[in-house]
């Protein structure tokens, strides 16, 4: 009975020190990653900056060849 009850502690012993061991590796994995995110989000924040300066650029350019298209339209019939 005793052997059973050592056993019993021992198995626990070696669940606790594979769960550590599992725990750590979980740990060095989440380190290991939180620089390689942090650069991704970084990366694409300013892709869509440029983006979005891209879109507003190329709004202000349709507006003007809109402008001027509707200007070369109407001008013989104003003048």
């Amino acid at each position: 009975m005793d052997k059973t009850r050592i056993k019993g502690v021992a198995d626990q012993g070696e669940r606790a020190t594979h769960r550590e061991a599992v725990v750590r590796y979980l740990l060095n994995r989440r380190c290991a990653i939180q620089p390689r995110v942090l650069m991704n989000r970084i990366y694409y924040q300013e892709r869509q900056r440029i983006f979005e300066f891209l879109e507003g650029v190329i709004k202000v350019i349709a507006i003007l060849g809109g402008s001027l298209a509707f200007s070369n339209i109407a001008a013989p019939w104003l003048v």
